[in-house]
């Protein structure tokens, strides 16, 4: 078996967590919530939209909300997130949000040393899939996007150093860019907002295959490298040149485990293998050939669950992963996405190993 190291998924920037439990704001409102029609123009009775949000992606039929952020731990290992400031039911590709000027208890002073008295209050986006219609995510509804750029609203004086980076009094909308310095502005009537996170369920993969004939092919879990065991496999059968298999539905639960930089996911590693006892599948102690290979590292596919954590699903959206199937490579330095195109010319032939 090879070695469990070999198969850490490690993307170049960590997940970062949130407590899980609102942060004491000094605001006890209940969110705005917004269900008229997303141009809020002046003629429906509703407030002219103070920022608007442009969506992309699978955004049909979910919910926007706005979480304040406590800018204080940025850069540390818990990002803290507080009270539900807005929500709104998303009807379009544009989505307009009218705000009040933010309580008190939002307001930050993020950098006293350069910028004493300038106070911020940040909101991160997410949309969700709002099953029970209460307008908040509870429980097992998923986020299909989060954004990465957020409304932010500033206060007090502005010193020019920022004035000149594009800040102004009242609502902006920054991107923060990690290992940035500085955060990149957005118009705040498009802020971008991509529904990225929803669910893939079905993924292909193949190749070329170089070996002995009558191998076979199974797609095998890391918690088998780790001392586990699983029912059943997502695949396990013939090997041809060229080689090519679909996956649909998400991995059975013995597949899961808690995997270092992701969190609960199911790691699966195509293996060439020598089915030595006749039994019609792997069983150990069939001799394993080699795994497949994308330019000479392992490639695997991970499964993540649907996400209930909006961090989490800023993080990922950050990385370029969503739910579901994932293709990357596996190696010890780190693991990079692989496009279709790439999952679909691997490599079966040795040249990659554990």
């Amino acid at each position: 078996m090879p070695h469990p190291r070999a198969l850490v998924f490690l993307l170049t920037l960590p997940l970062f967590g949130c407590t899980g439990k609102p942060s004491d704001s000094g605001d006890t409102n209940e969110p705005v919530d917004d269900t008229a029609d997303d141009t809020a123009v002046d003629d429906t009775g509703e407030a002219p939209a103070d920022f608007t949000f442009a969506l992309s992606g699978d955004y049909a039929g979910s919910t926007l909300t706005l979480t304040w952020i406590d800018f204080a731990t940025i850069g540390t290992d818990t990002l803290d997130l507080g009270d539900v400031a807005y929500t709104g039911a998303v009807t379009g590709a544009t989505k307009g949000v009218s705000l009040p000027e933010p309580p008190a208890g939002d307001l930050q002073e993020v950098d006293p040393t350069n910028a004493p008295g300038m106070m911020l209050a940040g909101y991160v986006p997410g949309l969700h899939l709002d099953a029970d219609g209460d307008g908040l995510q509870s429980g097992d509804e998923v986020y299909v996007g989060a954004g990465l750029t957020w409304p932010v609203y500033i206060s007090g004086t502005i010193p020019a150093d920022y004035v000149d980076m594009g800040l102004v009094d009242g609502w902006n909308a920054l991107e923060l860019v990690p290992e940035s310095q500085e955060p990149v502005m957005h118009d705040i009537t498009a802020i971008p907002l991509a529904a990225r996170l929803a669910e893939r369920t079905s993924i292909t993969i193949g190749g070329s295959y170089v070996g002995d004939d009558g191998a076979s092919l199974a797609i095998l879990p890391s918690v088998m490298f780790e001392g586990g065991s699983v029912d059943t496999y997502v695949y396990d059968g013939p090997l041809d040149d060229p080689w090519s298999v679909t996956l649909d539905g998400a991995p059975d639960a013995d597949h899961f485990a808690e995997l270092e930089g992701v969190g609960l996911g199911a790691l699966e590693v195509p293996i060439a293998y020598t089915d030595s006892d006749g039994s019609g599948g792997y069983t150990s102690p069939d001799p394993l050939a080699f795994p497949a290979c994308s330019d000479g590292v392992v490639a695997g596919l991970v499964y993540l669950p649907g996400i209930t954590d909006l961090m989490t699903g800023w993080s990922l959206t950050l990385q370029g992963v969503g739910s579901g199937w994932v293709g990357l490579t596996l190696a010890d330095s780190g693991g990079a996405l692989l496009s279709d195109a790439q999952l679909q010319d691997l490599a079966l032939d040795g040249s990659c190993t554990f």
